[in-house]
């Protein structure tokens, strides 16, 4: 069901980035069409949107939405997987005249690890123009060796990447409920 939402919600948003949709009659001549500028995959699940996108970004307009990826539970999500035959049901035709088991051999292999299961977040890592992480301090300690996790070696060379080129941010995350703000 994965596969069906993040193939969906990404012909959904090049549909939104081209501006292929109706304007009404009434609307003033100026009126800008709306533009897809950011799109967030916020955990594991949602990781494929980034790879279908980037096979979409001809047609995203000339300047593309930035992909931004959020971590979000590194214990739970970078357990989850896809099968292989799964995923490779849902690649789109094979580019620069490759076969599909091409395709599959040089987009998909690398997300494995030797297994039949194909790792989300990892490839989400690298699509992404930016990744980043639910604690600032927990990203610090992860990209210095601090914190150790299970499926550490999953990810960590692709953080890295990401951390080398300062695309690999931590984000505090939580609400303030005293002071000046309350959202009640």
């Amino acid at each position: 069901k994965d596969q069906y939402f993040t193939k969906a919600a990404a012909s959904f948003l090049v549909w939104r980035a081209a501006g292929k949709h109706e304007q009404s009659l009434f609307a003033p001549l100026t009126s800008q069409q709306p533009k897809v500028d950011v799109v967030h995959l916020h955990g594991a699940t949602n990781a494929y949107v980034a790879k279908f996108l980037s096979e979409y970004e001809g047609q995203l307009g000339a300047t593309p939405p930035a992909i931004i990826y959020t971590m979000h539970d590194y214990l739970d999500e970078l357990q989850y997987t896809n099968t292989l035959p799964n995923v490779e049901r849902f690649l789109n035709t094979p580019r620069h005249g490759k076969d599909l088991k091409q395709e599959v051999h040089d987009v998909l292999m690398p997300y494995t690890f030797g297994s039949n299961k194909m790792f989300m977040s990892p490839l989400a890592v690298d699509i992404a123009d930016t990744v980043t992480f639910v604690s600032q301090t927990m990203a610090k300690d992860m990209v210095e060796g601090k914190l150790d996790f299970y499926l550490k070696e999953v990810v960590m060379e692709n953080i890295l990447r990401k951390a080398e080129v300062g695309q690999f941010y931590g984000v505090s995350n939580g609400v303030d409920f005293g002071g000046s703000v309350n959202p009640f």
